[in-house]
């Protein structure tokens, strides 16, 4: 297709973009009357967008404006909800008459045809694909100010919510790059700064996460937001407006009919393609081509268009190529930026067509599909599910929390229950029944697939909760053994606080490291300027006030000899305990009946670690935010980024630890290899991820070889157009495999059990080291738990290393082959990343 029927980004007019056939309320103003420009002229910038939208609600009788929630850097994240007048003063009445289609119970005596039908337009969930935001303006004063019969008509029984842009933190740090480097006569040369935008660039979110992994995981503060927002009005459907590389055309979904959840109904889909036929003969009116059924797919429930798909909705994905800046030259000719966001109107308005025609049937899908979910539970060999963590209440309560933000029903549990070696109490035991409107979500959040009917994906091809919080779980598959195991629903659930289990003492302080938040407890202890020190080997303390037991990595807070008084320490205990939910317990004797004493040399001082990541093109800003997140939010602790092209003049000497997310290092100098060197064997620490270790085996600083890929099975032979399968099926998109830690190890502090679930999504593999401290994680001999690998892979990573250590002089380099810190979800992992920061002195 040749673009050029688009007309350079300044001269478009608004007439351009809208139905000729439609005449507008004068009364409510146009786009350009606010931002200045017209649409496509400019990125609009965040602020502008929001002032928009006010604008609008302040004019239109229709519009309603709702702030659901901000961004970490601060920015309104807004629904703009559209209906008749007469029912803006009864939205909330309309959005609980909309629910009880999802409420089986209430559902069954409700006529859906009178019911409101919900649509949720959602726009430029990664921050550069910004045609979607700017359509969302032409969205709005659409259906604001059109004079249109079929639209009015709609609006009496239905309601339209456009959340413009929901990645605003991104969007800005992309809108402000192609501003300020765009002409009055723009460049539409792909080498231009312009369409180059820099490292971290602004598909992510302020921490660089990619947000559209995130509707299920819960981890960042917008998707918390977005879909409590999302679980509140239950649309029907939801559209999800993202951009695709350039020199590509338009998709919409359907997607690969063999990636198809099992899980989501077949009506679904079918629902889907025929809302497909609106957006094709919308689009051939304006000549745009397009591709249907390839390439994407609706599989993974974290992503805005698949993640409705599971709660009774139909997601809708559109993906549009993008100009990356104001013009661009591509393969099929000259894109500019209005023709996408053109495209983006377009198929929004051909959504809100499907939506009038296939009213009835999408209100009857809904009602069906939380009927059928009670039904499907009925017939399903797991009645439901225990879990449970003793040794962590706050990992387990995170747990419950994220249950329970996706409106899952969660129990106490009424008595002990044993599975195979875990024993789930009713102190911390749970128990999710799968007889509830919720039963399908359930079963995507608490299964673990290995069998698959196409095994190439997309995205990731598991996503096991309870294996990624490492979280004993077990199925119930007994309906009279679950009626002794139900307790009362759980309320909505807090974190725990912690407490210090007695008066001040003039001794000092233990707590043990199996709770979630001991690391940030201890970089509280450290950042004051106190001592404290970590136990290397178990013991049992009893002084008549207190008998316990102390694991491996139990961390002694001594009173004398610290630059604050008794008094002074004993509050600040105090209040960390209660904010991190850690118990910590007073002792008055050095002196242990068994094990170590709190004077042994085993005890080992600890240094607060003062951590540098280093950043930057080449390197995954993905990996290199959820160390900056974790750090950030979770340990609380302050880190210094530094991108590559700045690392030759860094002085080394001011940090004990150096981060290296995954990517390439090759633009350091040698001047840098060298210096990093002598820091390490001074000693430096070293923690990497992932591909940062070949780098560092390059430089000779870590023990690693490579193992080679796995090869495609040369007997299996496709069509010539599916020649990527082969290596396809060897790539491992996302798995989550079972491995071995040693809990003596400094490593394997706070953990209670050897087997601990680790994500992998990449074939990298080394071979195992000499020396039997320098591999303390190892994968298991038979190491697939959940998703898909192929069995030269499994193979291939079967009872090899997934952490190496490698001394050097008084240094060492920890090396993670995989990602402990994966999506910021995998809460399980991500203490063997503390402890190789904070124990970092005991590794060798």
């Amino acid at each position: 297709m040749i673009f050029s029927s688009a007309l350079p980004a300044q001269q478009v007019s608004l007439s351009y973009y809208l139905p000729d056939s439609v005449t507008y309320d004068p009364a409510v103003p146009v786009p350009s009357s606010v931002l200045g420009f017209e649409v496509g002229s400019w990125h609009v910038t965040h602020d502008r967008l929001v002032q928009y939208m006010y604008a609008v609600a302040k004019s239109s009788d229709r519009v309603t404006v709702q702030e659901y929630g901000r961004s970490y850097e601060e920015r309104p994240l807004l629904y703009v909800i559209i209906t008749a007048p007469e029912n803006r003063g009864r939205l909330e009445e309309m959005r609980r008459e909309h629910l009880t289609l999802s409420d089986p119970a209430r559902s069954a005596s409700t006529d859906p045809s009178k019911v409101p039908l919900v649509v949720l337009l959602s726009y430029t969930v990664h921050g550069n694909e910004a045609s979607g935001a700017n359509a969302s303006l032409l969205t709005v004063y659409h259906l604001a100010a059109a004079q249109d019969k079929d639209l009015e008509e709609f609006l009496k029984n239905n309601i339209i919510i456009v959340d413009p842009l929901i990645n605003p933190d991104g969007y800005s740090r992309f809108s402000e790059w192609v501003n300020s480097r765009k002409g009055m006569h723009p460049s539409s040369d792909p080498l231009t700064d312009e369409l180059n935008e820099p490292w971290p660039r602004g598909r992510g979110n302020h921490y660089w996460f990619d947000m559209n992994r995130d509707y299920t995981l819960l981890v960042n503060r917008e998707s918390r937001a977005r879909v409590k927002q999302f679980y509140r009005w239950r649309p029907n459907i939801v559209t999800d407006h993202h951009e695709m590389g350039s020199s590509s055309t338009f998709f919409f979904q359907p997607g690969i009919p063999s990636r198809n959840n099992p899980v989501t109904p077949q009506q679904n889909y079918d629902l889907t393609a025929r809302i497909a036929q609106y957006h094709a003969r919308y689009l051939d009116r304006l000549g745009s081509q397009y591709f249907t059924e390839e390439r994407y797919d609706d599989y993974y429930y974290g992503k805005g268009s698949s993640f409705p798909d599971v709660n009774g909705g139909v997601g809708i994905l559109f993906e549009q190529a993008s100009s990356r800046g104001h013009v661009r030259q591509t393969s099929n000719g000259l894109l500019t930026f209005p023709f996408a966001i053109r495209n983006h109107l377009t198929v929004s308005l051909s959504t809100l067509a499907a939506a009038r025609d296939l009213r009835t049937d999408l209100l009857k899908y809904q009602q069906s599909f939380f009927a059928t979910a009670l039904q499907e539970a009925e017939r399903s060999p797991v009645k439901a599910y225990v879990f449970g963590d003793p040794s962590d209440r706050t990992r387990t309560r995170m747990f419950v929390q994220v249950l329970q933000a996706h409106q899952i029903e969660v129990h106490s549990l009424k008595k002990e229950y044993r599975a195979g070696n875990d024993l789930f109490t009713p102190s911390c035991g749970y128990v999710v029944e799968m007889h509830q409107p919720q039963y399908r979500l359930i079963r995507a959040l608490f299964e673990e697939p290995t069998r698959f009917r196409d095994s190439t994906f997309y995205d990731v091809s598991t996503w096991t909760f309870p294996l990624a919080y490492n979280m004993p779980f077990a199925a119930v598959k007994e309906s009279r053994a679950l009626t002794s195991l139900l307790g009362d629903k759980t309320g909505e659930v807090s974190l725990p606080e912690g407490q210090v289990h007695g008066d001040a003492s003039a001794y000092g302080y233990l707590f043990t490291w199996n709770a979630y938040n001991a690391p940030q407890l201890l970089n509280r202890i450290l950042a004051a300027g106190l001592r404290a020190k970590v136990a290397m080997a178990p013991f049992s303390y009893n002084d008549g006030k207190l008998k316990k037991e102390f694991p491996y990595g139990t961390v002694f807070v001594p009173v004398q000899n610290q630059k604050k008084d008794a008094r002074t320490l004993y509050e600040l205990l105090r209040e960390g305990a209660a904010a991190t939910g850690v118990d910590v317990w007073p002792v008055s004797t050095g002196l242990t009946p068994s094990g170590i004493d709190l004077g042994s040399g085993n005890m080992v001082p600890l240094e607060a670690p003062r951590s540098l990541l280093l950043t930057g093109s080449g390197v995954s800003s993905l990996e290199a935010g959820e160390v900056w997140q974790y750090l950030d939010l979770h340990v609380q602790i302050p880190l210094t980024m530094v991108e590559l092209s700045r690392a030759g003049d860094i002085d080394l000497s001011g940090f004990n630890v150096l981060i290296l997310a995954g990517g390439s290092y090759r633009s350091l100098p040698a001047s840098f290899e060298e210096k990093l060197t002598q820091w390490v064997k001074k000693g430096g620490t070293v923690i990497a991820l992932k591909t940062a270790n070949r780098y560092l085996a390059g430089i000779h600083l870590a023990d690693l070889t490579f193992k080679p890929p796995a090869r495609p099975d040369s007997s299996r032979h496709y069509p010539y157009e599916q020649a990527y399968r082969g290596a396809a099926l060897e790539r491992i998109a996302g798995a989550i495999f079972n491995t071995h830690i040693s809990l003596s190890h400094p490593l394997g502090y706070g953990y209670t059990r050897p087997d601990v679930p680790f994500f992998k999504n990449s074939t990298l593999a080394v071979i195992p080291v000499k020396g039997e401290y320098h591999q303390p994680v190892i994968y298991g001999e038979k190491p697939l738990l959940s998703g898909y690998a192929s069995q030269s892979n499994l193979k291939r990573i079967a009872g090899m290393p997934v952490v190496v250590i490698t001394p050097q002089g008084r240094g060492r380099v920890i090396s993670f082959i995989d990602d402990p810190l994966f999506r910021g979800y995998f809460y399980g992992t991500q203490k063997m990343f503390a402890n190789a920061l904070f124990f970092r002195q005991l590794i060798r």
